[in-house]
């Protein structure tokens, strides 16, 4: 596909690059032009209220949990137990996401891997979405082998699903 899928309140102002349709599909835009249509308003506000909030600490109001949450609060209620792949984090790596490192992540013997598409990944549209096809491909073991010596080129080793190192991702917060 050279352009991006047609979808009704979504515009793709960025290149469009070859494999992006298998991450950026008509559904994913189509899911991300419903939550700007429910969450748009109230994202635009949040600027604004968090200023008023700064400017009534640095006053000296002290912050208080809103009343509406107390049942929450005071409630008898537990987290559900971990899922089995992530009560071990002792060893948990994090990276970019690049086809290399990111194959080398899956293959290092970690826990956990935890895709930086933030920090380590210069976070522009291009390397947003070359990482989400890359974490993609190699989650279901879609590299070709180019040469028997590269370790970006190898197939990420076959794991039982109690050892596969659970993968999550770490997105850009502002």
């Amino acid at each position: 596909m050279s352009s991006a899928p047609s979808v009704p309140g979504v515009e793709v102002g960025a290149s469009w690059l070859g494999g992006w349709e298998h991450v950026r599909t008509a559904g994913a835009l189509e899911l991300l032009a419903v939550l700007h249509a429910t969450f748009g308003p109230r994202r635009a506000e949040l600027p604004e209220s968090r200023a008023i909030r700064d400017a009534e600490r640095a006053g000296g109001t002290l912050p208080e949990f809103p009343a509406g949450t107390r049942d929450v609060r005071q409630g008898d209620w537990r987290v559900a137990p971990l899922a089995p792949g992530l009560v071990d984090l002792r060893v948990e790596i994090t990276g970019p996401t690049d086809r290399k490192l990111v194959n080398n992540a899956l293959n290092c013997g970690a826990k956990i891997f935890m895709a930086d598409f933030e920090d380590s990944n210069t976070p522009t549209s291009g390397n947003r979405v070359t990482g989400q096809l890359n974490v993609r491909n190699a989650s279901r073991r879609r590299y070709r082998r180019c040469s028997p010596d590269s370790a970006a080129s190898k197939m990420p080793r076959e794991r039982s699903a109690t050892s596969s190192p659970p993968g999550s991702g770490r997105p850009r917060s502002r």
